[in-house]
């Protein structure tokens, strides 16, 4: 993997550690469901929240309520996506959204990156960000990294502006 890459897949990483949600005034929580087919299967649901950081892009962040999962989409561009139809592909392609799926399983850690596919924005505000996807990951589990697994994911989410995120 590139060195974009990485700091592509970190920008997943730092909004799933800074999307929690603001205690001091009441707020609506961004919700997404999602579905896992493949080589592993889930039915997910929880917390979306997005935000623009300065020099890593737009990142959407989807936690599971259970906490067994953690689903980050994002791309390169440092403005909040409008609504349309954008491409999904792997984190080394221009211009592209991209997709990372961190699963705990019974064998370890689950790492798969998207690799194909589409991500539908329905409607675009500073506080809220609605839509669609639907893509292809592959990837591997910590424990056995000679076994890749291919997965489809698809599912809906109404995500809410980070807190510590530039949502305008």
């Amino acid at each position: 993997m590139q060195p974009r890459s990485w700091a592509s897949l970190a920008l997943l990483g730092t909004l799933a550690a800074s999307a929690c949600g603001d205690s001091t005034g009441p707020t609506i929580e961004g919700t997404f469901q999602a579905s896992v087919s493949g080589a592993l299967s889930d039915e997910m649901s929880g917390t979306a929240e997005f935000g623009i950081f300065a020099g890593e892009g737009l990142g959407l962040s989807f936690r599971t309520t259970d906490g067994s999962g953690l689903l980050g989409i994002g791309n390169l561009e440092e403005a909040r996506s409008g609504p349309g139809t954008y491409i999904m592909g792997d984190p080394n392609e221009e211009g592209v959204f991209f997709a990372l799926y961190l699963r705990q399983t019974t064998g370890g850690a689950a790492s798969l990156v998207s690799r194909s596919g589409s991500l539908v924005i329905t409607s675009s505000t500073p506080e809220r960000l609605e839509g669609t996807f639907g893509f292809a990951a592959f990837g591997t589990i910590a424990g056995d990294p000679g076994t890749e697994l291919e997965v489809w994911i698809e599912g809906t989410f109404s995500a809410t502006c980070a807190r510590r995120a530039r949502c305008e």
